[in-house]
């Protein structure tokens, strides 16, 4: 195995983007891969590849209570009126799957509460991953795996969040 992850602990550090992470790791990659071959271990053969982003979606950043999950991800509403007997939820969790194109795998969207440590702030943790690979095993197709992989979980995160917290809180511009 072999994993290469970025993760942004303080508010003050600023976010790498995709084309900057990605060349971190070929470079760490290869490295890794002439380490095995200078020391006759073998050729690496790549079974599936992974790549997931995680972002942290803090109390006071277009939500308060959980009722208002739908400003963040808008498939998901709590309906409430005065004839609904159960009350808001305590908790809140969801997990989608959907397939790749070409049999390459699977594209995951994962919600679930948590706390953020730094704080203790409430928060949601939305958890978008692509897993897989596909028939060629190949280091080419790992490549062009990942430039899939990229292209959904930017896509498939413009799909299920709300215009609005797109603009007002990650300040994306379409």
């Amino acid at each position: 195995m072999f994993f290469y992850n970025w993760r942004k602990i303080q508010p003050e550090e600023s976010y790498p983007r995709y084309n900057t992470v990605i060349k971190t790791f070929t470079l760490n990659l290869k490295m890794f891969t002439e380490f095995i071959e200078d020391e006759k271990l073998g050729i690496l053969e790549p079974v599936d590849c992974e790549l997931t982003y995680i972002n942290d979606i803090v109390k006071g950043e277009g939500w308060e209570t959980i009722a208002d999950i739908h400003k963040v991800i808008p498939e998901l509403n709590w309906r409430s009126n005065d004839q609904r007997f159960l009350p808001e939820p305590l908790n809140l969790g969801w997990k989608t799957l959907y397939a790749l194109p070409e049999d390459k795998g699977r594209f995951i969207v994962k919600l679930d509460q948590a706390t953020r440590k730094i704080d203790n702030q409430p928060m949601f943790r939305l958890e978008i991953s692509a897993r897989g690979l596909g028939v060629d095993k190949s280091l080419d197709a790992v490549w062009d795996w990942f430039e899939i992989a990229h292209e959904w979980i930017v896509k498939g995160f413009t799909d299920i969040t709300s215009e609005e917290i797109q603009k007002s809180i990650w300040r994306r511009i379409k």
